[in-house]
């Protein structure tokens, strides 16, 4: 079929032409799509607001040869609680700027347009500190895909006795005394923290409110997972670096 059906939420959109805008979407249903939104931009657009960032959509979008075209757009949420606070702002973009890359084109993953809806919807309600629910986001959006540092064991020799409170990028993970490699660089992580990510990773959002949280834990735990995204993904994300 040449037009799709699909639920959608706005990751970051670009003038294109003198009307036009391309919008880039994760869709539920085909991953992240960058699709035209013609005539977005005049004043009597049938898009009106719409297709602004961070707004969670039902979609219509049709199939074309270089580029897809939106052809419907109706709004589940539009996240005001969001785009009406520069704090949740901040840190929204941080939730959308990951997503964007690390997620590649034309590979569908339902769980991560569930996670991130769920994420907005939690940002968009809750009264917490913003920056334990972006990195609630990371951990879990790095389990999905793949790439969350072991933090349970040693990750050399598979030890749990062992205190290991090192972590070492290049090895992906927590390092024992017995296993660090010299030469290879290592960070010291607090015990607390590592709780605290086993905690978020297995916590719906709603229950975050519920977990005991120390302001500095959260900044050393996303501290780490921006040196495991660096080494390990290449990706270093401007909108941390602006929150830290």
């Amino acid at each position: 079929m040449r037009n799709y059906k699909t639920k959608g939420i706005v990751l970051k959109s670009m003038n294109l032409g003198e009307a036009d805008r391309i919008i880039t979407i994760y869709t539920e249903r085909e991953g992240k799509v960058a699709a035209v939104a013609k005539g977005i931009r005049r004043t009597k657009s049938r898009f009106g607001a719409r297709l602004e960032v961070f707004t969670d959509l039902n979609l219509i979008i049709h199939r074309g040869k270089s580029l897809d075209i939106i052809t419907n757009a109706n709004t589940i949420d539009p996240h005001l609680g969001i785009v009406s606070n520069l704090d949740k702002i901040n840190y929204g973009y941080a939730m959308l700027e990951l997503v964007i890359k690390t997620a590649p084109e034309g590979q569908t993953d339902a769980r991560l347009y569930q996670l991130l809806a769920a994420a907005l919807d939690y940002l968009n309600k809750t009264d917490i500190d913003s920056g334990a629910v972006l990195v609630t986001f990371n951990i879990k959006l790095l389990a999905i895909t793949g790439f969350l540092p072991n933090l349970s064991v040693c990750v050399v020799c598979g030890d749990k006795d062992k205190r290991t409170v090192k972590y070492s990028p290049a090895d992906g993970g927590m390092v024992c005394g017995g296993c660090r490699a010299s030469g290879r660089e290592v960070f010291t992580v607090k015990e607390p923290v590592i709780l605290l990510a086993h905690r978020l990773l297995y916590k719906h959002f709603v229950e975050v409110e519920a977990v005991p949280i120390e302001k500095r834990d959260v900044v050393e735990l996303a501290r780490l997972l921006r040196f495991h995204l660096a080494y390990h993904l290449n990706i270093k994300l401007k909108s941390e670096a602006f929150l830290e």
